[in-house]
């Protein structure tokens, strides 16, 4: 039978890392992010004949959150969804709706606010509230990079997006 002796580590010339593996695959543990490993095998039978693999390295992935503006839809006042579709859970996310337009272009107003925490997978929706106004509107929705806009028709109280 075969055994192995696995080379790992994030120095280009690895250490020694476990010695007289039976079983062909190895799980290493928890990686750090944005890091590059080296690793090699060294096989051995038993007669004691080795061979070697080349130097082998990947590099893992930094975990990030991705805030992305998934949904905007009116009624009594208008509502975004904030979705987080990155890795890494989002802090302090702040977010902006401007509604602009109207009879005359009278209706203009800002809405802002930060959402504590976001989790990986998570979404939260944020919301202007009721707004009064007529006419046609144009709605700005931005959170980070991500934005989303829609135009509609404010009517009184209610809001309707195409």
């Amino acid at each position: 039978p075969l055994t192995y002796l696995l080379y790992f580590g994030t120095n280009p010339t690895p250490s020694l890392l476990v010695d007289g593996l039976t079983d062909p695959s190895y799980n290493p543990g928890e990686l750090l992010q944005n890091t590059t490993y080296y690793w090699k095998v060294k096989a051995v039978d038993s007669y004691g004949a080795a061979t070697e693999s080349p130097l082998w390295m990947f590099t893992t992935k930094q975990e990030k959150a991705i805030i992305e503006l998934t949904e905007m839809t009116g009624g009594f006042g208008v509502s975004v969804l904030i979705s987080n579709t990155g890795t890494a859970d989002a802090e302090q996310v702040q977010w902006t709706l401007e509604v602009n337009g109207g009879l005359f272009g009278l209706l203009k107003k800002t809405f802002t606010g930060t959402i504590d925490h976001l989790a990986s997978g998570a979404s939260e929706s944020v919301s202007t509230g009721i707004m009064f106004g007529l006419g046609k509107i144009q709605i700005t929705a931005t959170s980070g990079d991500a934005t989303l806009t829609k135009e509609g028709i404010q009517f009184f109280v209610f809001t309707s997006l195409s």
